[in-house]
């Protein structure tokens, strides 16, 4: 996985960071969680680019990088990887929003609160139960197919 550097310092009451090579910013209370918000923020910003067909430009090394912003020691260049995004996650959403329905009306008709359908399509999410899955899919009129695919090594 490509890692990207970003800025990152700590302030008088949080920390922040700021990618080097496009526009995204983040904020958290510690670094640890600071660097978890990025890697998730970069994720997304993939996923999206992806999605929707703009280039994003290769990770670049140390030493191409500008650094005349942070040359004065406050900051601290890190690289950072994306987080890994649960494609469960987005095939729930995408299945959700090709049905119509709000997730409000989703979770209403599966007997459930909206915060829970939410958290089903949380892309970080990895904790989904069978019985819930089962549950989505009669709610949206749908069979859920389970598929495990070729492992990506070879036997050895």
């Amino acid at each position: 996985m490509k890692a990207y550097p970003y800025a990152i310092a700590s302030l008088d009451a949080c920390w922040a960071g700021a990618a080097m090579q496009f526009e995204a910013f983040a904020t958290a209370a510690t670094r640890e969680e600071l660097v978890v918000a990025i890697s998730e923020q970069l994720a997304l910003y993939l996923l999206d680019a992806g999605e929707y067909g703009f280039e994003v430009p290769e990770p670049l090394p140390r030493q191409e990088l500008d650094l005349s912003e942070v040359a004065d020691g406050s900051h601290e260049v890190v690289y950072i990887e994306p987080a890994v995004i649960n494609p469960v996650s987005l095939e729930i959403a995408r299945a959700i929003r090709s049905s119509g329905l709000t997730k409000t009306e989703v979770a209403r008709r599966m007997g459930t609160l909206q915060s829970v359908v939410t958290h089903m399509t949380n892309p970080f999410y990895w904790g989904h139960s069978m019985s819930l899955l089962n549950r989505l899919a009669a709610t949206l009129g749908r069979a859920l197919d389970l598929q495990l695919g070729s492992s990506r090594k070879s036997a050895a």
